[in-house]
């Protein structure tokens, strides 16, 4: 099953929980959590996506050399129209308004950065980060032109602190019907921001990073990496294009290029900095793009956010009671942790 249930006690129309119990039949590799991933090889018989290998619904991975994308073999959402008869018919009041629930149609597929399985991102070349990125910018060209596909979210979600069930490098795809919650949150604050300044606030706001210079991590021709003013988890950074850009796809050879170093160096200073030379430090990266349901959203501004859980080498940061129910707080100055991260990046780009 696959549908989306609102919570009728939040004033965001747009908050709905997607529910896909299809998602209990992941592949979860069976390890031992206490030995460390320092040695795993190039090659995995028992990994789902290595080349060559036979994934759970049968089908056997082609013997690819640089990226290999496919339909994930359990997806969140179902391509069929899964309504049920008589679903909204004869609803009591109580169950209009409490208990509010929607199919949710979409496609979910799987980008392998590499066919290397102790390769992340990380140890990639640029030039290698840029066909993943193509690759995203493809999908969500080709997904987002489907008639029911109202929104293409493109994310990573690396290490076993944060639950991956494969440890092989790769990202995820998620393009459905409804928009999520986070982005309609972003579109209406970035539209209300840029008409009190008169311009786009997002390309406002990086560009009044750059000349503070506190709180920015690293930056090219194409992009600025700061550690938000606002931020709430300790470490975490927004990547935003210094031209006006609404999705992944209208990115430029050289914006491409320029994109693919950022999340090489930012992937590397996250390494360094947390002490984990062999795998990396765990992260989540989501780029936050304009719908697709064919809406002006002129004042929109695609950027990527990347987060890590960790506080430090050896301590993960966790929302807990106040955090998980009021608000999160954080511990450390956005200030000095884009310090930390920034004498790293500075090296890094020497090289």
């Amino acid at each position: 099953m696959s549908e989306i249930r609102r919570n009728p006690f939040s004033d965001n129309q747009n908050e709905w929980t997607i529910l896909s119990s299809n998602r209990l039949n992941r592949p979860w590799p069976v390890r031992d959590e206490k030995i460390l991933e320092d040695n795993l090889t190039v090659y995995d018989k028992d990994c789902a996506i290595c080349p060559g290998n036979i994934r759970q619904n049968g089908d056997i991975n082609p013997n690819y050399k640089s990226i290999f994308v496919f339909v994930n073999d359990n997806p969140v959402f179902l391509t069929t129209d899964m309504q049920e008869e008589s679903r909204e018919e004869n609803l009591t009041l109580n169950e209009q308004i409490l208990f509010q629930r929607k199919n949710e149609r979409g496609v979910c597929k799987v980008v392998v950065h590499t066919p290397e399985h102790n390769k992340t991102m990380k140890d990639m070349q640029a030039k290698e980060i840029s066909k993943v990125i193509q690759a995203w910018g493809t999908d969500y060209q080709d997904l987002g032109a489907l008639p029911y596909i109202n929104h293409v979210a493109e994310f990573e979600t690396r290490g076993r602190e944060l639950g991956n069930s494969l440890i092989h490098s790769h990202s995820q795809i998620w393009a459905q019907e409804h928009i999520p919650p986070k982005i309609m949150s972003e579109i209406n604050a970035q539209k209300q921001s840029s008409d009190a300044l008169g311009k786009n606030a997002m390309i406002a706001y990086l560009n009044e990073e750059m000349v503070r210079k506190e709180r920015l991590v690293y930056a090219n021709e194409h992009f600025g990496v700061v550690v938000p003013f606002w931020a709430l988890w300790p470490y975490e950074t927004i990547i935003i294009p210094f031209s006006r850009i609404s999705s992944i796809n209208e990115l430029t050879g050289s914006e491409t290029d320029a994109l693919a170093k950022v999340l090489s160096i930012l992937s590397r200073t996250y390494a360094i900095l947390f002490e984990r030379p062999i795998n990396g430090a765990p992260y989540m990266l989501g780029i936050h793009q304009v719908p697709t349901d064919n809406n002006n959203y002129i004042d929109y501004q695609m950027h990527l956010h990347m987060v890590t859980p960790l506080m430090s080498a050896n301590r993960l940061k966790y929302p807990a009671g106040y955090g998980e129910f009021f608000g999160l707080q954080r511990d450390v100055k956005p200030e000095e942790s884009a310090s930390k991260l920034r004498t790293i990046a500075e090296n890094l780009n020497k090289d």
